[in-house]
């Protein structure tokens, strides 16, 4: 094999090697929530300046810094309910100078998805935190069989009260499956 096309095929083979790695730890694990008030996600991640404004604003304290190993997104505002919940109270909104976060009507972060097989209610024991916590009971979350929550997607704002609320959290209960913008 000649010198010349060895290299050629090696410098190939790597590019093409580092375009793959590059792909995949791209690729988010999971869903990312954003700000009730984001643009749609490419729009968002191009116009997003990653000053951090909007997570020192938050009132909720559910903005968070993306840190992982995803290039892509690093360093983006993210939503995580461990610490609270989004009061969709606007502060991102009004400090965000970049135009990634956009005035809405009705600002939606994406809709409660209960884990019935998870959740104690449905398990036969009492438990309605989730519906008691809810800033928009009897329209987001309702209660089937006088006991049972249910998420009604039309009013559910996916703020995570519910999420944030319940007496499981982190076990998996209640995710917030986020909307297409």
């Amino acid at each position: 094999m000649e010198r010349r096309k060895f290299f050629k095929d090696l410098f190939s083979s790597l590019k093409k090697a580092t375009g793959e790695f590059i792909y995949e730890t791209s690729k988010p694990i999971e869903p990312i929530l954003r700000s009730p008030y984001a643009l749609p996600e490419e729009e968002f991640l191009v116009k997003c300046q990653r000053c951090g404004k909007c997570v020192e604003n938050c009132k909720g304290k559910v903005l968070k810094v993306y840190s992982g190993k995803n290039i892509v997104i690093f360093g983006t505002p993210y939503l995580d309910f461990k610490e609270g919940y989004c009061h969709l109270c606007g502060n991102c909104l009004n400090v965000c100078s970049s135009g990634a976060l956009i005035p809405k009507e009705n600002p939606k972060i994406g809709v409660a998805k209960i884990i019935e097989d998870k959740c104690p209610a449905f398990q036969g024991m009492f438990c309605q935190t989730c519906y008691w916590e809810c800033p928009l009971k009897d329209k987001a979350i309702i209660l089937e069989k006088t006991f049972l929550p249910k998420i009604n997607p039309e009013y559910c704002t996916g703020c995570g009260k519910c999420l944030y609320a319940c007496p499981l959290g982190e076990e998996g209960v209640i995710k917030i499956i986020p909307i297409d913008r």
